[in-house]
């Protein structure tokens, strides 16, 4: 954001505590995983993407060795 928008930005989410939420992520990871299930992905996996667990990936060990 520019920074005049980012400090009006955050003068009205401060003003509007009850109202208004923030959620910053940082990741620096070679490999995550998340699984999410009933919950439509959040955060990294939503904006990466997901992938469905098969039967050929349904162990750990397997997703893992496969760079899954």
């Amino acid at each position: 954001m520019a920074p005049l928008a980012n400090s009006e930005y955050n003068r009205r989410t401060r003003a509007a505590k009850d109202v208004v939420g923030i959620w910053h992520e940082t990741h620096a990871v070679a490999r995550t995983e998340s699984i999410y299930v009933g919950i439509p992905p959040t955060g990294l996996a939503a904006a990466a993407g997901t992938k469905p667990v098969t039967s050929h990936t349904d162990r750990a060990r397997q997703r893992f060795e496969t760079g899954r």
